[in-house]
C-alpha cells in the first residue's frame, strides 16, 4: 500500500475514533449537568413539602386568610419546582410521577379544607367539623411525608447517576489520552521508522550508482513511493549500460536522474508534512546534536521558531531540569548518540521555555541510524504532562481524605450486605468493613467479623436488627433509631441507609454509660430537693427554738449568744442552698416549653375543636353566641401559648435546624427589641438536638446582653464550620463593650452577663469560650463546639418496679352488661374530665385510674376492665410499653390509644403493642364513646384489631417503617 493512503486511512480513523470519543465525553458532562441540576431541584422539593405541612397545620387551626395566601404561594412555587422536574431511568419517572400525583392530591385536600362553608372574618374564626378536621390534617400528612420521601429517594438516584456520569467521564478522558499515545507510537513505528530506513537506503544506493557502479542493485523493499523509486534507480543502471556514449543518451540520463531527484524531494516534503501532523512535540538532531528539524507542537512547547532553532545545540533548545531539585537534567542527545539505543526521560522532568516557563513533561528519544546501521541523528518525542499530573495529585488526596475520615471518626462505621432466603425475605447480613470506632463500640475486632455473617459472630442476636437491616438494604429508606442489644449488652443509636442494592451501611454510637449517666443526674437532683426540704425544716426548727429562747430572758446573753451562731451557720447553708436551688431552677425552665406545647396549649387546641362541637348542637341563640365568645377567648389563649412556647424554645428550631432557628432569631430580635441582627451562615450543620437547643439559647443570651448592655441597635452573628476545629458562632457589636477581667464569677452578686453559665455548660461538651472586648471598643463572643457529639435520647422504659403508693381511685361495680373502663393518664385535670364524661354514659362504667404507665399494668392486674384508655406519653413506663406488657399477659382487654399527636407513627405504635384503637386527645367525645362502645360488638379482636391489620396501618407500611419511640 502507498505510504500516502496509509497515512490518510491512519489519520481517518484515528479522526473517527477521537470525534467519537469527544462526543460521547461532552454528552457525558451534559447529562451530568442535568443530574446536577435535576437533583436541587428534588431538594428544595423534599424542604418545599415539610414548609407546605407546616404552613397546612397553621391554617387548619385557625383559618385565617394571611395564612392562607402564604400557603398558596408557597405552594406555587412549589409546583413550579414540581414541574422543572425532568428524568429519563424509569424508576426517577416513576418517582416524579409519584410526587406530581401526591401533589395534585395534597391540593384537593388543601382546597377541600379552604372551599368549606364560612370563611372566618378578622372577629369570629369558624370551627369546622371535627371528624372533617382530623381526616384533612391526617390526609395532608401523609402525602407531606410521602413528598419529602419520594423527593429524598430522587435525590439519591440523581447523586448515584452522577456518580456514574463522573466515572464514565474519567474513563473517556484516558481513553483519549491512550488513543494518542497509541497513534503516536504507531506513526513512530509504521511510518516514521520505516520511511527513514527506506530513504537511508535508497540513499547509500544512489551514491553506489552515481560512483559509475552500473551493476549494483538497490533494494526496491514493498510496493510504496519508495520502492517505485528504487526500481526507477535499478532500471535507470540497467539502461545506463545498454546505452552508447552519445550525447543524446547522456542527455537522457540526466533528464532522467532529474526526475528522480525531484521525486526524491517530493518524498522528503510529504515526510516532512506527516512529522508535521503528529500530535506529540518531535524534534531532530544531526549527529553532531544541533537541531535539523521542529513540529509545531515543539515549537510550542519550548518557545522557539524553526528558522530560528535549526543548527542550534540541542542543549540550548531541550533545557530540562529536575522539577523537585530544579538542578539540569541529563543531555539525552548525547546519551543517545554515544549509547546508540532509547533513552526515556527521568520522572519529574521539565522542559525550560524560551520564555522561562516550566513544564512537565515525560517520553523518549531515539537514534536515526542509515541503511548501514550508522547514527545519522537523534529524534526526540515528548508531550505536556501538566493535566495528567494535576488528575493524580486530585485523585492521592481525595483518597487520603477519605481515609483520614475513616479511621478517625468517632461512631462505629460497617458496611454489610444482606442475605434472604428461598422467599427473599432478609435472613442474615454479612460484615464487609469496618473501622476502627467499630471496635471500639462493640468490643469485636475486625479480623473477627470482616467477611462473616451476623449469627456467626453473634450466635443470640434478636432477629429485629435483621429485619430493619434488610428493609433499609431492600427499599432504600433510611432508619435512625435508638436499641438495646442484649447479644453486646449496650444501647445503641443506630442510623442505616443504602449504599447499593442489596447493601447497606450502619453509623452507630454506644450511648450506655451516657444513659446511666441522666439517670444519675436525675437521682441527684431528686437527693437535692430532698436535702433542700430537710435543711429548711432544720432552719425553721432552729427559728423556734430561738424564739423560745428570747421569751426565757433568764437563759440571758450565754444562750443567747449560741443561738446567734447556730442560726448565722444556719444562713450560710441556706445560702448555699439557695445557689443550688437556682441551679436545678434553670434545668427546670428547659421543661417549660414542652409544658407549654405537650401540656397548656394541647388541652386549650383539644378544648376548643370540642367547644366548636358543642357549638353546632345548641339552639339557644344566647347560649350560642356565649359559646362562641368563649371559643374566641381559648382562640386567643391558643395563640398566646403558642407565642410563649416558641419563645422558649422555638419549633423551627427543632424542625429545620439551627440555621433556620438562627434567622428566626434574628426576626425575633428586631421585632420585639428594634435590634438589627446582620447574620451570616456560611455552613448549615447537622448537629445533635442537646447542642443545637444549646448554641441557640447562648446566641439569644448573648443578644439580650447586646440589648441590655452594649446600647446598640446592630449586632453580627455568624456560624462557620473550622477546619478539624469544629463549628464555630461568633456575635459581636460595635458598643459599649466591658472589661472581661473584671467579671465576677457565678456565685457572686450581679456578675458576668450570664457568660460563666454559658462557659461551664459548653466545657461539658467539650468546647469553649473566646472573648475579646474592651471599654468603648465593642465585643467579639465566639463559641466553639466539637464535631460528634451524640444527641441526647431517652430510655426506653424496659423493667417494671413495685408500685409504691396507692391508685388514685378504684370504683367496683356490678361487671354485668357494663363495660368496665380503666383510665390511664398522668394528667389529672383531663383523667378527671374524661372520667366525669364517662361517668354520665349508660353502659360505661369507670372503675379506676392510673397516673402512669406502671400504674396502669398493675391495675389490670388487679381489676381486669373491659376498656383501658391509655395515654402515650407518661412518666415511669410510657403507655406503649404498657400497652405491649398488658395485651401480652390479658390479650382480651381492649386497649384504646390517647395523644395529643395526630401522626400516623404514634398510631402504628400503639398498633404494634396491641392497642386495637388510637384516638386524638382532640377528637370528639361521641367518637371516644363510640370507640369504647364497640368492644360490645366483638369477643375476640378483629382483623381490623390486629396490629397492622387496618388499611391505614397497611398503607403506612408500605410508605416507611414503623419505629416504636421510647417517649411520646
Amino acid at each position: 500500500m502507498k505510504l500516502r493512503a496509509q497515512f490518510l486511512i491512519t489519520m481517518f480513523l484515528f479522526g473517527i475514533i477521537l470525534v467519537v470519543v469527544a462526543a460521547s465525553a461532552i454528552i457525558t458532562n451534559q447529562q451530568l449537568e442535568k443530574a446536577g441540576q435535576q437533583e436541587r431541584i428534588a431538594g428544595n422539593i423534599a424542604q418545599g413539602a415539610s414548609e407546605l405541612s407546616y404552613l397546612s397545620n397553621d391554617y387548619l387551626i385557625y383559618r385565617e386568610s394571611q395564612q392562607l395566601k402564604r400557603w398558596q404561594s408557597r405552594f406555587a412555587l412549589f409546583s413550579e419546582q414540581v414541574a422543572g422536574l425532568n428524568v429519563d431511568k424509569p424508576e426517577q419517572q416513576a418517582l416524579v410521577r409519584n410526587i406530581r400525583g401526591n401533589q395534585n392530591r395534597f391540593k384537593e385536600v388543601f382546597d377541600s379544607v379552604a372551599s368549606a362553608p364560612g370563611k372566618p372574618s378578622q372577629s369570629q374564626s369558624v370551627a369546622l367539623d371535627p371528624a372533617f378536621l382530623q381526616v384533612s390534617w391526617t390526609r395532608m400528612a401523609v402525602q407531606g411525608r410521602e413528598l419529602v420521601s419520594d423527593a429524598s429517594r430522587l435525590s439519591q438516584l440523581l447523586h448515584q447517576q452522577m456518580d456514574q456520569l463522573t466515572k464514565t467521564d474519567t474513563m473517556l478522558m484516558y481513553v483519549m489520552v491512550g488513543l494518542f499515545g497509541v497513534f503516536l507510537l504507531a506513526s513512530y513505528l509504521l511510518t516514521y521508522r520505516r520511511i527513514l530506513r527506506s530513504i537511508a537506503i535508497l540513499q547509500a544506493g544512489t551514491v553506489v550508482v552515481g560512483s559509475g557502479k552500473l551493476d549494483f542493485v538497490i533494494e526496491e523493499g514493498k510496493k510504496d513511493e519508495i520502492g517505485e523509486l528504487s526500481r526507477a534507480f535499478n532500471q535507470m543502471t540497467t539502461d545506463l549500460k545498454a546505452v552508447t556514449a552519445s550525447k543524446a543518451d547522456l542527455e537522457r540520463e540526466v533528464i532522467e536522474r532529474k526526475r528522480v531527484e525531484e521525486e526524491l524531494h517530493r518524498q522528503r516534503e510529504w515526510l516532512q508534512v506527516t512529522l508535521t501532523s503528529i500530535g506529540d512535540a518531535v524534534m531532530t538532531t544531526d549527529a553532531s546534536g544541533r537541531i535539523t528539524f521542529l513540529n509545531p507542537v515543539a515549537q510550542a512547547l519550548t518557545g522557539w521558531k524553526p528558522e530560528e532553532a535549526v543548527g542550534q545545540p540541542s542543549q540550548s533548545v531541550f533545557r530540562i531540569i529536575n522539577e523537585q531539585n530544579r538542578e539540569p537534567g541529563e543531555d539525552i542527545v548525547q546519551r543517545v548518540l554515544q549509547e546508540g539505543s532509547v533513552v526515556t526521560l527521568a520522572n519529574n522532568t521539565a522542559i525550560i521555555t524560551r520564555e522561562g516557563l516550566t513544564i512537565p513533561i515525560e517520553d523518549s528519544a531515539a537514534p536515526i541510524k542509515d541503511d548501514r546501521g550508522n547514527i545519522c541523528g537523534v529524534v526526540l518525542v515528548f508531550h505536556d504532562v501538566t493535566g495528567k499530573r494535576r488528575a493524580q495529585e486530585a485523585l492521592r488526596e481525595s483518597e487520603k481524605r477519605y481515609r483520614s475520615l475513616f479511621e478517625t471518626m468517632n461512631e462505629g462505621f460497617a458496611l454489610h450486605e444482606i442475605i434472604c432466603d428461598d422467599g427473599d425475605r432478609p435472613s442474615d447480613y454479612r460484615f464487609l468493613e469496618v473501622n476502627p470506632a467499630f471496635e471500639r463500640q462493640t468490643g469485636l475486632k475486625a479480623a473477627d467479623v470482616v467477611g462473616r455473617t451476623l449469627y456467626e459472630v453473634l450466635p443470640q442476636s434478636e432477629s429485629h436488627w435483621v429485619e430493619r437491616y434488610g428493609s433499609v438494604a431492600l427499599t432504600g429508606r433510611p432508619l435512625r433509631f435508638n436499641q438495646w442489644s442484649e447479644a453486646l449488652g449496650r444501647l445503641y443509636e443506630v442510623s442505616a441507609f443504602q449504599t447499593e442494592q442489596g447493601r447497606f451501611g450502619v453509623l452507630f454510637l454506644d450511648v450506655t454509660e451516657r444513659k446511666r449517666a441522666e439517670e444519675a443526674l436525675r437521682q441527684a437532683n431528686e437527693q437535692l430537693e430532698q436535702r433542700v426540704q430537710e435543711r429548711t425544716g432544720a432552719l425553721t426548727q432552729t427559728v423556734e427554738a430561738l424564739q423560745k429562747e428570747v421569751k426565757q430572758r433568764e437563759w440571758a446573753e450565754c444562750e443567747l449568744k449560741l443561738a446567734n451562731e447556730q442560726l448565722a451557720s444556719r444562713a450560710n447553708q441556706l445560702r448555699a442552698l439557695a445557689g443550688e436551688l437556682t441551679m436545678a431552677e434553670q434545668a427546670e425552665r428547659k421543661r417549660l416549653s414542652r409544658i407549654l406545647h405537650d401540656g397548656l396549649q394541647q388541652h386549650l387546641a383539644s378544648a376548643k375543636i370540642r367547644l366548636g362541637g358543642v357549638a353546632e348542637k345548641i339552639g339557644d341563640v344566647d347560649l350560642k353566641q356565649a359559646v362562641d365568645e368563649i371559643d374566641k377567648i381559648m382562640g386567643e389563649s391558643v395563640t398566646m401559648s403558642r407565642s410563649l412556647s416558641a419563645e422558649l424554645s422555638p419549633p423551627i428550631l427543632h424542625e429545620s435546624g439551627l440555621s433556620a432557628g438562627l434567622e428566626w432569631l434574628a426576626r425575633w430580635m428586631r421585632d420585639n427589641y428594634n435590634l438589627a441582627v446582620d447574620l451570616s451562615i456560611e455552613d448549615k450543620p447537622r448537629l445533635p438536638e442537646d447542642v443545637k437547643i444549646f448554641l441557640f439559647e447562648s446566641v439569644r443570651e448573648l443578644l439580650f446582653n447586646t440589648v441590655k448592655h452594649a446600647r446598640v441597635l446592630r449586632a453580627q452573628v455568624r456560624m462557620r464550620q473550622m477546619d478539624g476545629a469544629g463549628l464555630r458562632i461568633t456575635v459581636s457589636d460595635e458598643g459599649a463593650g466591658f472589661d472581661p477581667c473584671q467579671l465576677k464569677s457565678a456565685g457572686e452578686n450581679g456578675g458576668g452577663f450570664g457568660l460563666f453559665s454559658i462557659r461551664e455548660r459548653i466545657g461539658l461538651i467539650g468546647g469553649s469560650v473566646e472573648i475579646d472586648s474592651a471599654r468603648g471598643k465593642g465585643s467579639r463572643l465566639a463559641l466553639t463546639v466539637p464535631h460528634g457529639q451524640a444527641p441526647a435520647a431517652p430510655l426506653a422504659a424496659d423493667c417494671m418496679c413495685t408500685l409504691s403508693g396507692q391508685p388514685e381511685e378504684v370504683a367496683l361495680k356490678d361487671q354485668g352488661a357494663t363495660i368496665r373502663v380503666l383510665l390511664a393518664d398522668d394528667h389529672a385535670l383531663f383523667r378527671n374530665g374524661l372520667g366525669r364524661l364517662l361517668k354520665n354514659e349508660r353502659g360505661l362504667e369507670v372503675v379506676g385510674h392510673a397516673n402512669d404507665g406502671k400504674q396502669a399494668i398493675e391495675l389490670a392486674q388487679q381489676l381486669k376492665p373491659d376498656v383501658i384508655l391509655m395515654d402515650i406519653s407518661m412518666p415511669r413506663v410510657n403507655g406503649i410499653e404498657a400497652t405491649r406488657v398488658i395485651h401480652r399477659q390479658y390479650p382480651e382487654i381492649r386497649i384504646i390509644g390517647l395523644s395529643m399527636y395526630e401522626d400516623q407513627e404514634h398510631a402504628q405504635a400503639m398498633r404494634d403493642a396491641g392497642a386495637t384503637d388510637y384516638k386524638t386527645k382532640g377528637c370528639a367525645a361521641a367518637e371516644l364513646v363510640a370507640a369504647i362502645g364497640g368492644v360490645r360488638k366483638r369477643e375476640k379482636p378483629s382483623p381490623e384489631q390486629k396490629p397492622h391489620g387496618d388499611e391505614k396501618g397497611r398503607g403506612m407500611r408500605s410508605k416507611r417503617t414503623a419505629g416504636v419511640p421510647t417517649v411520646d
